[in-house]
């Protein structure tokens, strides 16, 4: 009894001192479980869902901080934090033990560094979240980073980059890196390797930039967190809001990036893959729309440049004998810009007449420039996506939190669920004035 009263008076405590819900999160009509929204007091936000079906809990912790934030002289130090940050907490020292206790008790644990984002998940057995999230949270609070474990690491960062050297999907941004603005951050090398990040200066500088890089940018306030439990929300509060409470939040801000992406347009390059495959890839510098997700101008034009129907551009090139497969839509986005592509899969027939194919394709943005804009085909969508939403297949709980933790930077704590399907205000003139921007003078053409 005396150990229910007290979860309860800890619940009535963390209200109290402002740990409450903010919005309402909208779930799908099948979706049965329940939801909450808190904002702590050191201003990290946290998504909280309760589902007592679940048999392992999950949880994401999501840094909006990644590899734009590294040095010109330590590229890929973002992605090394990673690697080093759950290498022992001053609560729980051994190396190990967060990765043991995990692997014992049924679960798994991971992490990705991207441009803008560093991304901290797992899923245990759901009986052990209450444990797991006191491991978890304190790699964020007070994370040891011993210098003992320097050289191993730096060492698996250049593994990791070793093995995929010959991926022919990096080696395609590779080249356009270097074809890119220098000055643009995207430009830099993301995962790191012996020679970005040592650069012979020794393991004992490059701890200390890296516990300068946590110190700031590793800030409550960029921080992101989403827990899938089978306790229920008031439990599952009860588990989060004390221990990540305590991360500091250093009030970190981080302005837009403003340089131009490409200086020089049009851009055509072409590459020999390693692998059998055939492209053309046509993307498109673009402004940032992202916050207006409602409005999703940017998957509208995709939606009809994609489209596979009778009559559809894909459905002229494969009548030619000239593609397989074709994908439109936004292929990058950043605070700043983005990258909006017409991606093609060849046929041989198809490689030969590159040309040919790439002027139907100019042909086909034309048609949507003067003709596509219309009311009753963003209504489509709209339905669509209700539809979709409603009856989604939800994915397994790892992967709903991780995905969950980075979507709750750019929707509203309301869509953190619906917001990929969120789609309701038609701006003619904003999907007009994106759509006019789809032009030669205004390409990069990468054949593969």
């Amino acid at each position: 009894m005396l150990k229910r009263w007290s979860l309860v008076f800890l619940v009535f405590w963390l209200t109290a001192c402002g740990e409450r819900p903010v919005e309402q999160i909208i779930l799908p009509e099948t979706d049965q479980r329940q939801a909450r929204h808190l904002r702590l007091d050191n201003d990290l936000q946290v998504v909280l869902i309760s589902d007592p079906r679940v048999d392992k809990a999950a949880a994401s912790l999501d840094i909006k901080v990644g590899s734009r934030q590294d040095p010109r002289d330590r590229q890929g130090l973002a992605h090394f934090l990673e690697h080093m940050l759950f290498l022992g907490t001053e609560k729980y020292p051994d190396a190990g033990e967060y990765q043991t206790f995990v692997a014992g008790h049924g679960g798994s644990h991971n992490a990705y560094t991207s441009f803008e984002h560093t991304n901290y998940f797992f899923d245990i057995g759901a009986g052990h979240l209450d444990d797991a999230l006191d491991r978890f949270s304190q790699f964020f609070v007070a994370p040891l980073f011993n210098a003992e474990f320097v050289g191993r690491e730096v060492n698996a960062v250049n593994s990791e980059y070793q093995a995929r050297i010959q991926n022919d999907y990096r080696r395609t941004l590779d080249v356009f890196k270097e074809l890119a603005n220098p000055e643009h951050p995207f430009t830099k090398f993301t995962v790191g390797n012996l020679a970005t990040l040592l650069g012979g200066r020794g393991e004992e500088a490059l701890r200390q930039d890296l516990l300068d890089f946590y110190k700031k940018y590793y800030s409550a306030n960029r921080m992101t967190l989403v827990v899938i439990g089978r306790e229920s929300l008031d439990e599952l509060q009860a588990m989060v809001a004390p221990r990540f409470s305590e991360i500091e939040n250093r009030g970190v801000k981080i302005k837009p990036v403003t340089e131009t992406l490409v200086d020089e347009l049009p851009l055509r390059f072409e590459l020999k893959p390693h692998k059998e495959l055939r492209e053309l890839s046509i993307s498109f510098p673009m402004p940032n729309v992202r916050q207006q997700y409602h409005k999703k101008p940017l998957h509208y034009l995709g939606h009809l440049l994609g489209h596979e129907g009778e009559g559809s551009l894909l459905y002229v090139l494969k009548k030619n004998g000239w593609a397989e497969g074709l994908r439109a839509g936004t292929s990058l986005e950043y605070d700043g810009g983005a990258l909006f592509s017409i991606d093609v899969e060849l046929t041989p027939a198809g490689l030969a007449a590159v040309d040919v194919v790439t002027d139907t394709v100019f042909e086909a943005i034309a048609l949507v420039q003067e003709r596509g804009v219309e009311n009753w085909r963003f209504q489509e969508l709209v339905d669509n996506a209700r539809l979709q939403f409603n009856y989604r297949t939800r994915p397994s709980e790892i992967h709903e939190a991780s995905q969950l933790a980075h979507n709750l930077h750019y929707y509203s704590p309301s869509d953190i669920i619906r917001g990929d399907y969120a789609i309701s205000d038609f701006d003619a003139e904003l999907i007009q004035s994106l759509a006019d921007q789809l032009t030669l003078d205004n390409a990069v053409i990468a054949i593969t």
